[in-house]
């Protein structure tokens, strides 16, 4: 199984020990519970997130900004 860096909680970059695939994405809703998948595939959507604001954090604090899309949000 390969592995992969994440922040956890505490900002702490650490190596994860189950991998994630863009297939994740297209499993079933009875797929996902009958394989018992539901805490990975959120523990991977969460550290996810988790990784683009701690990306926006060192960049703001590095003095870069960026502006949204505009024409994307309304």
């Amino acid at each position: 199984m390969r592995e992969r860096l994440c922040f956890d909680n505490d900002g702490v970059l650490r190596y994860l020990s189950y991998p994630s695939s863009i297939t994740d994405y297209f499993i079933s809703k009875a797929e996902i519970l009958e394989k018992g998948l539901m805490d990975k595939l959120e523990r991977d959507y969460l550290s996810k997130h988790d990784a683009v604001n701690h990306t926006a954090r060192a960049l703001t604090e590095r003095g870069l900004a960026f502006v949204a899309a505009p024409l994307l949000h309304d």
